[in-house]
């Protein structure tokens, strides 16, 4: 209602229309009717309670263990009779 109010007047005169009560809008009218209505005598509604607990199901969340078994060897790498590579010589540094 502010800007429905202030295209007609000033921006303060506006201010004071929209929240003195004296110009509701629509919808305060609406609220208003409503709050001074005769209530309708309610019955009471049966409203079940959803069961919060429930035991039929189970959840698993974590796998189960499974070992395994790292396949054995007895090689050692001195074994093997090889010798490391050796590097070439180097001609042009000395």
């Amino acid at each position: 209602m502010l800007i429905e109010y202030s295209k007609h007047t000033t921006l303060r005169q506006a201010l004071s229309q929209t929240f003195d009560g004296d110009h509701p809008c629509a919808m305060c009218r609406g609220i208003n009717a409503a709050q001074h209505s005769p209530k309708k005598q309610q019955t009471p509604s049966v409203v079940s309670k959803p069961d919060l607990i429930c035991t039929t199901g189970a959840f698993e969340f974590v796998q189960p263990f499974e070992r395994f078994q790292f396949p054995r060897s007895s090689a050692v790498f001195s074994e093997h009779g090889e010798s490391p590579p050796v590097p070439p010589p180097r001609l042009g540094l000395s």
